[in-house]
């Protein structure tokens, strides 16, 4: 019955880390997905003739026209 309650208690705590852990990764993924987006926002923001070709992901050439 002891190991029985060691062993929950073990899940419990490695459960704890993992989230914890994915918490943060998902936190880091975010700020540099922002990152990314105001990078490429002041790229296009800049107009230059050599960059008109451009694209990214977060602004298709549709969604880069009502910008």
């Amino acid at each position: 019955m002891e190991c029985n309650r060691n062993a929950a208690a073990s899940l419990e705590q490695l459960l704890e880390s993992l989230i914890k852990m994915v918490g943060k990764s998902n936190q880091t993924v975010a700020q540099l997905q922002q990152r990314i987006s105001q990078l490429e926002w002041m790229v296009l923001e800049q107009g230059d003739a050599q960059n008109s070709h451009l694209q990214f992901i977060s602004y298709p050439a549709a969604k880069r026209k009502k910008l």
